[in-house]
């Protein structure tokens, strides 16, 4: 789904037009932005969560040269869903 889509269903399931679908969708991203930025953790209860992690730095190889290289140690943005996604997840094939 993209962004587009997503204003459009909250739009239609809310009985709302479309742009304030999209303002409060906009100011729902921009505040888990600032909230991560911040390094806080996300929590939605019937959803999931947002947690920052940080990757050590390690040996990996380019894959052009097969030259040993160092990467550096960086943050990244991990989502765990709550059990009921996960399981609907792994049901559905």
């Amino acid at each position: 789904m993209k962004k587009r889509e997503a204003i459009t269903e909250i739009a239609n399931r809310s009985q709302i037009k479309r742009e304030l679908a999209a303002d409060v969708f906009n100011s729902t991203l921009d505040t888990f932005i600032c909230a991560l930025l911040d390094g806080e953790d996300i929590t939605l209860r019937e959803f999931g969560s947002f947690k920052i992690v940080t990757r050590k730095a390690r040996t990996g190889r380019d894959p052009k040269t097969g030259e040993t290289i160092q990467i550096p140690e960086k943050r990244a943005i991990k989502f765990v869903p709550i059990p009921a996604i996960r399981d609907a997840l792994n049901e559905k094939k």
